[in-house]
C-alpha cells in the first residue's frame, strides 16, 4: 500500500466534521437551553421585575460560586442592597447593589467580581433558582432560603 497524503487529509477532514457535529449538538442540548423567546429555560418561565423583588427582598441565596469554587450565601436585606459572605466560616465578605428592569436582573459588588456589574434573566423552580446570562447560559443554579 502506498502513502496517499491526499487520502489522509479527506479521512482527517471526515472526523473533524463529525467530530464538530457532535459537539454542536450536545452543545446545545446542555449549553443553550433559552428558547428563542429569551423568556423560558428548561421549561422555566423567566421571573418578571415584581416577581424576582419578592423572590429575593429579605431572603438569601446560597451556592457554589462558578468564578472562584467557593461557597457563598448572598442575603438581600431590601431593594437595592445585597450582602454576602464566602469562603470558609465565611471568610471573605462583601456589600453591592442590585436592581431589576425590565425582568433582568443585575449586581454589582463593591470587592467581588471586580466591582463590574453583571445581568441574569432568573429562573426558579421551587427553591432552585437559575440565573442565565443574556447570552443564554446558565452562569449557576443556586438554592434560594425563603425567611420565614
Amino acid at each position: 500500500m502506498t502513502f496517499n497524503p491526499q487520502r489522509k487529509h479527506r479521512l482527517k477532514s471526515t472526523i473533524s466534521a463529525v467530530a464538530l457535529s457532535a459537539v454542536i449538538c450536545i452543545s446545545r442540548l446542555f449549553l443553550w437551553p433559552v428558547s428563542a423567546d429569551d423568556n423560558r429555560y428548561n421549561g422555566l418561565t423567566a421571573l418578571s421585575t415584581p416577581q424576582i423583588k419578592t423572590v429575593l427582598i429579605n431572603h438569601s441565596v446560597t451556592g457554589t460560586s462558578p468564578d472562584s469554587g467557593f461557597s457563598f450565601t448572598v442575603f438581600y436585606p431590601k431593594y437595592g442592597r445585597l450582602e454576602g459572605e464566602a469562603g470558609l466560616w465565611g471568610l471573605y465578605q462583601d456589600e453591592g447593589r442590585w436592581s431589576v428592569k425590565d425582568g433582568i436582573y443585575c449586581a454589582r459588588w463593591n470587592r467581588w467580581s471586580d466591582n463590574k456589574e453583571h445581568c441574569y434573566r432568573v429562573y426558579l423552580d421551587e427553591n432552585d433558582i437559575y440565573w442565565v446570562r443574556p447570552d443564554g447560559i446558565l452562569q449557576s443554579q443556586d438554592l434560594l432560603l425563603r425567611k420565614e
